[in-house]
């Protein structure tokens, strides 16, 4: 016996049979004739948090208008350099400086897409 995750009614169906295992024939009608889109095991991406993800924009626009779009990508020592810029703007946050002076931005947002760039790097 299997129990539906969508109504919790207990159901019994060979494997075999093309319905998804998780729920029974009458929920899978349900959501057959509402639509359906399988998102299961793909990144939640509405999960960014929209003030962080419109930070990091504006900090990569900043870093656009002055350097080039992507100019960021092509600096020597990226790693090393990119850790320490993000620790100094995570220590000038720390110390109370909440907005980089040269950008207006906020220094944290600085940090992430300081981070953002050495993961895209290390990936």
């Amino acid at each position: 016996m299997k129990t539906c995750k969508h109504c919790g009614t207990t159901f019994q169906r060979p494997d075999s049979v093309p319905i998804p295992h998780d729920r029974c024939q009458r929920c899978d009608e349900e959501i057959g004739a509402l639509g359906r889109k399988d998102d299961q095991g793909k990144p939640m991406m509405d999960l960014i948090p929209p003030k962080a993800e419109l930070a990091l924009a504006n900090v990569l626009t900043f870093g656009a208008e002055k350097y080039g779009a992507w100019s960021w990508s092509q600096i020597d020592y990226l790693e090393r350099r990119y850790m320490a810029a993000t620790m100094r703007h995570i220590n000038a946050h720390r110390a109370g400086e909440v907005l980089d002076q040269e950008s207006g931005q906020p220094h944290l947002a600085h940090a992430m897409c300081c981070l953002a760039f050495l993961i895209e790097k290390s990936a």
